[in-house]
């Protein structure tokens, strides 16, 4: 499965700080939707996933667990991500 970013896309990933040209230029694939099989959740895999990722992290919105690849939502980042993007979490 492939997945694109639409110009509208584009420019929201950079309104959030995403340097999406730069993330196409990347070593890795740009993109492509994931289903966590464990979670049943569907996930931004590739190297835009991880920019997302960075980004969210770089602005203390999530935050590392130490065990695993888990990360946490910071209570403000919970605020800032149901301001910024319209997302509440349980």
């Amino acid at each position: 499965m492939r997945a694109e970013l639409s110009s509208r896309g584009t420019a929201w990933f950079s309104a959030l700080g995403i340097d999406v040209s730069g993330v196409h230029h990347h070593h890795r694939l740009f993109t492509r939707p994931y289903l966590d099989l464990t979670g049943r959740r569907h996930h931004l895999a590739g190297a835009l996933g991880a920019a997302v990722a960075a980004n969210l992290l770089e602005r203390g919105w999530l935050r590392r667990r130490p065990e695993g690849r888990a990360v946490s939502v910071s209570g403000a980042g919970q605020t800032r991500l149901k301001r910024e993007l319209g997302i509440t979490l349980p």
